[in-house]
């Protein structure tokens, strides 16, 4: 007997909730997850934390679970937020997430930005933002090499005076 591939597609959504100790006048913790949960996530992370600390607990996990589920070509795997700044602070880190994200296949929605890369529109305005972070990567760049450059000429000025 042969047996059939399934081909059924299984949709996943994954939240993912963070609040720092600043963010008193925000919503609660309890209101995002319940946020997430009208989105009929799945599974939902949540922790508190500064957003440009990349080592959270949480959002390791729900990285490495991400990847798992987006193994299995069945899965059709969303990553639901509350805004782009709960994922971090950071913009670098926030685009570079998303761009393994969608390297993964898996679809990015940000409810309060209005992002949802599944969709031309969303996927255009990541575009944006990711040339944001190019530009701001290569700015810095330029700043630092003006930095060193003004550091040997002063050297100079100091030892051949």
């Amino acid at each position: 007997m042969i047996k059939k591939k399934n081909t059924e597609k299984k949709i996943v959504r994954l939240g993912y909730c963070r609040v720092s100790t600043d963010d008193r006048q925000e919503m609660s913790l309890e209101n995002k997850i319940e946020m997430m949960r009208q989105q009929n996530c799945n599974h939902i992370y949540s922790e508190h934390g500064s957003g440009i600390n990349d080592k959270r607990v949480e959002f390791q996990k729900m990285l490495k679970h991400i990847k798992e589920l987006a193994g299995d070509e069945n899965n059709i795997v969303y990553l639901i937020v509350f805004k782009n700044d709960r994922l971090s602070r950071k913009l670098r880190t926030l685009v570079n997430t998303i761009e393994d994200l969608m390297e993964l296949g898996i679809n990015y929605i940000s409810l309060i930005d209005h992002i949802d890369t599944s969709s031309i529109w969303g996927g255009m305005f990541f575009q944006i933002l990711s040339s944001f972070n190019e530009y701001e990567v290569l700015n810095t760049i330029e700043r630092v090499k003006i930095g060193l450059d003004k550091a040997k000429e002063n050297i100079r000025k100091t030892f051949y005076y």
